[in-house]
């Protein structure tokens, strides 16, 4: 194993109280829920590090929902002194130089004998990155059981409480079906720190009409429907040129009047717009190519390229970024400030982690630094908004 040396990253103060915490719990499982952009990543690798070095463990693994995440953890445990490897394979453990290793969810589900082979050999410290991601697949939460029974702790992060409705996460208090978390840092808790920007949102009207069985429908987003129609009516509204053309061209301006003020910056504003679909990523795209004259980046979760494609644009100065479940949880691009929800998922942790992506702080730019989200002028998007608003 490579040498493991001194810890020498800062810690904010709410990581700090949570590693206190953290000691003082002494137990197996213990479930952090901070704010996403919070920090949650320096504070987990700050409990493997300590446990690496007081010998509490022999490795680390890392368990991420998507497969762009186990190289971004891996970039920032090695950062912090760590080598965990991102490569791992279902049939070998990793390699003696690493301190461990980063999985996703279904490579655990696929491996689970074959990581409950590895915890039982070595004293394993197991970090669940949005745990409630355990519950995406159907048998996901038992092969999380099963293959990480034999750990000797695990820590569980998450950006916001999570219910279950069907079998529990494993290694999850409840209460009423609502996840208890050990340690909690709130939203409002990291405007007020200065750890989050503050966000301000902008809502559209429109006016749809689709036909079904039942006949023609005619409606705004004031007009009252049943669940069925409200989730027809806001993917009307989305696949419509009209409206999403205006909501870009609005986002774009401001966009553009934030970069020109950060002209000598090495990575300049960036925008995000969340599509609902492949199909819909593409026409959004073309939207923007028209508007701005340049094609923007395009990250998919059925492409292998994405993860790339998300680590240039984190890393250049393109204008804007589409993305399909790539770039709603744990992605970390700093440069962000200007979010387009197109999607039609509007649950409200959904609405939350997508928030998350515009929120985190670059020191370099100094306070204030506020962040804005362009969306449908949805009932349930509109409470979940207001809802923030008033944190």
């Amino acid at each position: 194993m490579s040498p493991l040396w001194a810890w020498q990253g800062k810690l904010r103060a709410w990581q700090s109280r949570a590693v206190d915490a953290i000691a003082a719990a002494q137990r197996r499982d213990f479930l952090v829920m901070a704010t996403p952009a919070a920090g949650k990543t320096r504070l987990a690798l700050r409990i493997a590090h300590h446990a690496l070095s007081v010998r509490e463990a022999d490795r680390v693994v890392v368990v991420t929902p998507t497969d762009h995440l186990p190289t971004q953890w891996a970039a920032a445990a090695s950062a912090a002194g760590l080598e965990l490897d991102p490569h791992l394979a279902a049939d070998r453990w990793e390699a003696s130089d690493y301190h461990g290793a980063v999985a996703t969810y279904q490579q655990v589900c696929l491996g689970a004998a074959f990581f409950c082979r590895a915890a039982n050999t070595r004293r394993t410290l197991v970090i669940l990155d949005e745990i409630h991601h355990a519950g995406d697949g159907k048998d996901w939460g038992t092969a999380l059981k099963a293959a990480f029974e034999p750990a000797v702790a695990r820590l569980a992060l998450s950006g916001t409480p999570f219910r279950t409705d069907t079998e529990p996460i494993p290694f999850i208090r409840y209460e009423d079906g609502v996840s208890v978390a050990d340690f909690t840092y709130s939203y409002p808790e990291a405007i007020r720190d200065g750890v989050c920007r503050p966000v301000t949102f902008h809502s559209y009207e429109g006016q749809m009409t689709w036909r079904d069985n039942d006949g023609t429908h005619p409606a705004t987003f004031a007009t009252p429907l049943d669940e069925k129609g409200r989730s027809r009516r806001l993917r009307t509204a989305l696949g419509k040129a009209e409206w999403s053309s205006a909501v870009l061209q609005d986002a774009d301006t401001h966009l553009r009047q934030i970069r020109e003020t950060q002209r000598a910056a090495i990575y300049p504003a960036g925008g995000l717009v969340i599509a609902m679909d492949q199909l819909h990523a593409r026409d959004l795209a073309k939207q923007l190519w028209q508007l701005t004259g340049s094609m923007p980046a395009i990250a998919m979760s059925d492409e292998p390229s994405s993860s790339a494609t998300i680590q240039a644009f984190s890393r250049g100065t393109a204008p804007w970024l589409v993305a399909v479940k790539m770039v709603s949880e744990g992605v970390d691009i700093p440069r962000l400030r200007i979010l387009v929800y197109c999607s039609n998922v509007s649950t409200e942790m959904a609405f939350r982690q997508a928030v998350g992506r515009i929120v985190r702080m670059r020191p370099e730019l100094g306070r204030p630094q506020p962040a804005w989200m362009y969306l449908p002028k949805d009932p349930i998007l509109i409470d979940h908004a207001r809802t923030i608003e008033e944190e």
